[in-house]
């Protein structure tokens, strides 16, 4: 009989020692997952934080628009248009590029001029018109043959015509170029190209083996009654605006 007890209380601390660790393991278990949440809601914030902060975060890309040679000829336009690996046809692909001819009635048009104004050709009825297209403001080619119609524009005048540049360029562009090299003539904004492309000059180009869309420098001579009289396609600004006073002699 005493060897039985002896055994029945051997057992006792084992059940005992059962039912304490029964109860105390959901507690461990609650503690441990009272902790893990904070650090869990605290590594989704972190996460989210992280997400919401690479928007902001700088990305460089490299270049790939060639430098434009300084020859006062093509070579500006590159600074307006990246070059693509293939470029489109036109800007406006349902549209069939203008072919103007001599004789032909110029294209009409409504656009803002370097002052906000709105400008048409009917609002030059009755004088010769010099419309040239120029690929950008204030680069080297643009700028010499700007100039040299500057230098040249008494002797335009005393001829009956008007100089109106166009270019894509933004009416704020037109006026800083404008101060800066006292041009005293016209300068329209054509930022959509609806106008290069209603005369043809929205082409596309190459250059260092790469083609891009851009403006072709062209400068047209509108007669009196809105008829164009003189085309120069492919400008070279080297005494171009001599030829063109020469034109105008004979209009």
């Amino acid at each position: 009989m005493p060897e039985t007890k002896v055994k029945s209380a051997a057992k006792k601390p084992t059940a005992t020692k059962a039912k304490t660790a029964a109860k105390t393991a959901p507690v461990a278990k609650a503690e441990h997952v009272a902790k893990a949440e904070p650090a869990a809601k605290k590594k989704a914030a972190t996460h989210h934080e992280s997400e919401v902060a690479m928007p902001n975060a700088p990305i460089e890309v490299a270049s790939t628009t060639p430098e434009a040679p300084i020859d006062g000829s093509v070579g500006d336009a590159i600074a307006t248009d990246a070059p693509v690996a293939e470029a489109p046809k036109s800007l406006y692909p349902n549209r069939k590029m203008a072919e103007l001819a001599v004789g032909m009635k110029a294209p009409e048009f409504s656009a803002r001029d370097d002052s906000g104004n709105l400008i048409t050709l009917k609002k030059y009825k009755g004088q010769k018109i010099i419309l040239y297209f120029y690929p950008k403001d204030d680069t080297t080619g643009c700028t010499k043959e700007a100039c040299d119609f500057q230098e040249n524009l008494r002797s335009i005048k005393t001829k009956g015509a008007v100089i109106l540049g166009v270019s894509p360029d933004s009416e704020q562009a037109h006026q800083k170029f404008k101060a800066k090299h006292g041009l005293g003539f016209t300068l329209i904004v054509d930022e959509d190209r609806k106008i290069a492309n209603l005369y043809g000059v929205w082409k596309e180009k190459s250059m260092y083996g790469r083609n891009y869309m851009g403006v072709e420098r062209t400068t047209f001579i509108i007669d009196v009654n809105g008829k164009i009289a003189k085309i120069f396609p492919k400008v070279k600004v080297a005494g171009h605006v001599l030829e063109v006073i020469d034109a105008l002699r004979e209009i």
